[in-house]
């Protein structure tokens, strides 16, 4: 079996894949992903004028991966786009969900407050904030489905679910597990 460290360095191994004549890069995507979760304030004691250009420059650079990676024609485009910011906006109000869970959590963990009733509480909103983000991401695919052909919606949703993946990764190597 390889080691984490393994699986890291080849995730962070520029791979070209030749796909329809298209080139894709990996490690744009990599990068993108790690940007998704932008706003998170567990991560910034920033001020807020930072954090909106943190995420003014996370949004251009996750656009220009999606374009990169989902090469729409350009009637695809005129349908994709407004659908595609419309589920960014809601999935915003979903992840200062996951920020404020966060940081309740760090907090918690730092001034040494960190209770059962404490992470039971915290453990609900945050399953109930993954309910959501299921539902949104069901509402997500079926409206794709509306506007794009049916492999053209799968690459859509295929490609959210990466860089939720690669954000959720590396956000999650960074909080500690619950402990007494």
């Amino acid at each position: 079996m390889k080691s984490d460290s393994h699986i890291v360095l080849r995730l962070l191994t520029p791979t070209v894949v030749e796909r329809g004549g298209v080139r894709h890069l990996i490690i744009p995507l990599l990068l993108a992903a790690g940007l998704a979760f932008a706003p998170w304030p567990a991560l910034a004691d920033m001020m807020s004028d930072d954090m909106q250009k943190l995420q003014d420059m996370s949004n251009f650079d996750r656009n220009l991966l999606v374009t990169n990676a989902m090469q729409l024609t350009d009637l695809e485009a005129k349908n994709f786009w407004p659908v595609y910011e419309a589920y960014l906006n809601d999935l915003q109000r979903l992840n200062r969900s996951y920020a404020e869970i966060i940081q309740s959590y760090v907090f918690a963990l730092r001034t040494r407050t960190f209770s059962d009733d404490m992470a039971q509480q915290l453990t609900n909103n945050f399953l109930a904030t993954q309910d959501k983000e299921l539902t949104l991401r069901k509402s997500y695919a079926a409206n794709l489905a509306k506007v794009l052909p049916g492999m053209t919606a799968a690459r859509a949703v295929q490609l959210e679910d990466k860089i939720r993946s690669v954000a959720w990764y590396g956000l999650s190597s960074q909080l500690p597990l619950a402990r007494q």
